[in-house]
């Protein structure tokens, strides 16, 4: 349900809000494992959408633009995958609000409710506190 490419825009985000100042795109791209090239991408939409700040040249790179509790695993797919507002129905041809189209409708009420609820600030915590227990 999450594509790949969200999943690596949140792993962007969450070790850029672990990370004070700027982090280049490649050091970015080896902390996370992600290609470099793809991940120019993600960090271009991101930047578009005020997520993060871009800075060329020496001693440049990426760096959050707001806070990380204020925004949702929600606003980060939104941004990288631009969903569509609504349902749209491919259970059957001609579909005017069948049972399957509502449940579909339904489900995917639930996955953005539940990527509106949590924020980065909260994933980047629960990450620490895991890595703190593991200890």
């Amino acid at each position: 349900m999450i594509t790949l490419s969200a999943r690596y825009a949140i792993k962007a985000v969450m070790h850029l809000a672990r990370t004070d100042g700027w982090v280049g795109a490649e050091e970015l791209a080896r902390s996370t494992g992600i290609p470099c090239g793809y991940l120019a991408k993600v960090l271009q939409r991101l930047a578009m959408v005020d997520i993060l700040r871009t800075q060329r040249g020496i001693g440049g790179g990426y760096r959050m633009l707001r806070e990380a509790s204020t925004i949702s695993l929600w606003d980060i797919v939104q941004a990288i995958d631009r969903p569509a507002a609504g349902h749209t129905c491919h259970s059957c041809a001609n579909c005017l609000g069948c049972g399957a189209d509502q449940v579909l409708a339904a489900i995917e009420a639930d996955v953005v409710r539940s990527l509106r609820a949590h924020d980065v600030g909260t994933m980047v915590a629960m990450c620490r506190d895991h890595a703190t227990n593991r200890l």
